[in-house]
């Protein structure tokens, strides 16, 4: 549910970054962009709001320069 949200919405959409790992179990995600770690730390900052807004759980996050590496818990955990 919130992948698809991740790559229908943000990726597919917005164009926000690229997205891979979207297949694998568990989801440990890399978002991929251009855009500087300034853009790195503010999608941080909005996906840990945006999953916590549907979750009690929380992500899983690393950032660099270039991606955000993201890992999704379980999904049977959403409200």
């Amino acid at each position: 549910m919130f992948s698809n949200y991740l790559a229908d919405v943000l990726d597919k959409q917005a164009h926000w970054f690229q997205i891979e790992g979207f297949n694998t179990k568990p989801e440990r995600l890399t978002l991929r962009h251009d855009c500087g770690l300034k853009w790195s730390l503010f999608l941080k900052s909005f996906l840990t709001g945006a999953y916590e807004v549907v979750s009690r759980d929380r992500l899983k996050i690393s950032v660099t320069e270039a991606y955000v590496s993201v890992e999704v818990p379980k999904e049977s955990r959403l409200n």
